[in-house]
């Protein structure tokens, strides 16, 4: 009979995870904070036999991507599992190992910069004995690592697509009117006036996106061009200017930056002058794109609501009203000189 004590070393690597012993066919459990078995032998002859159970360590990978490629956001994250809980920033291309995980259930989370989203989250088991399960709303994902293995998890971030749109005016400095858009999705309703820009931060998986700008008409507008830029490409989407709506089918990490030109609507005054002044027997007439009409001295017909082109306005030869008269000038004149000028 006796006191005895076996202990064993720690081995890198492995976790003592149980000390049986059957002494003199009793169950006794050993000490795993002292990796120590103790045994009392109250018989002579007695026996006792003692089981040291070792599990190999693991080994968790978190891995850091974004969409586009080398951004320098830094993205916090979190690992905690059995006896074990660190964190700290990582930004793209860059990994992150635990040491010495041991096997059991472990949490990988992080937190996002504003404009970025997480896209997708990746584990491969170099076992194939762990497994992982993905919360990508909460950021998240649980992994169950087995004995031994290594997981591999890829946070892959992506940056919030944006959608800027931007009002033009022809002639610019329109700072009155305000012109109305339709956007699809997270859009929704929005205004603009000359000059004026607003961005949007979209989702591409909840794309197409469309936009629509309602119908100027009432204001003396038209829309002219509706050009989107994809920002990483370069690749130019336009509009169709009857429905005035585009649609951008935008790539996760792209932007777009669209501009919707409203061309004003102008208006065509004619006069009518006599030399001398003052005939106000006499009615000449006109005739041309507006149509028949006659004017006396001092008269004017003013056409609104002209869309930009070309129009011809021509006079009925006056000789037949009084041969002393004859058509002597032309002129117009532009009253925007710092718009596009008119001819």
């Amino acid at each position: 009979g006796g006191d005895y004590q076996v202990t064993e070393d720690e081995t890198p690597g492995y976790q003592l995870t149980a000390i049986d012993c059957t002494v003199e066919g009793q169950s006794v459990s050993g000490d795993l904070d002292t990796r120590t078995a103790n045994i009392s032998l109250t018989q002579p002859g007695g026996r006792a036999h003692c089981t040291f159970t070792n599990t190999k360590l693991g080994t968790l990978i978190l891995r850091k991507e974004t969409l586009p490629d080398g951004a320098t956001e830094q993205f916090d994250f979190t690992v905690d599992g059995p006896d074990y809980s660190d964190g700290g920033p990582l930004a793209d291309g860059q990994s992150y190992t635990a040491i010495n995980p041991k096997p059991g259930t472990w949490t990988l989370a992080e937190s996002l910069p504003a404009g970025w989203h997480l896209g997708n989250i990746s584990c491969t088991s170099t076992l194939g004995t762990s497994t992982f399960t993905n919360d990508i709303d909460n950021l998240k994902t649980t992994v169950e690592l087995a004995p031994g293995d290594t997981m591999d998890c890829t946070f892959t971030n992506v940056e919030d697509e944006t959608i800027t749109v931007e009002k033009v005016t022809v002639p610019a400095g329109d700072t009155t009117t305000s012109f109305a858009f339709t956007g699809s999705g997270s859009i929704g309703n929005f205004a603009l006036k000359d000059g004026e820009k607003q961005s949007f931060s979209v989702n591409a998986g909840n794309g197409p996106y469309t936009l629509t700008e309602t119908d100027p008409s009432g204001d003396g507008y038209e829309v002219t061009e509706i050009r989107c830029v994809n920002s990483q490409t370069g690749e130019t989407t336009l509009g169709d200017l009857l429905t005035r709506t585009v649609s951008l089918d935008t790539k996760p990490g792209e932007s777009q930056h669209c501009t919707f030109t409203n061309e004003r609507h102008g208006q065509v005054v004619i006069r009518k002058a006599t030399a001398p002044a003052g005939d106000t027997t006499n009615a000449f007439g006109f005739y041309g794109t507006f149509g028949s009409f006659e004017l006396k001295d001092g008269e004017e017909k003013t056409i609104l609501d002209v869309t930009p082109g070309t129009y011809s306005v021509s006079e009925v030869d006056p000789s037949g009203l009084n041969p002393e008269y004859g058509l002597k000038g032309i002129k117009c004149t532009d009253s925007d000189p710092n718009g596009t000028p008119s001819t």
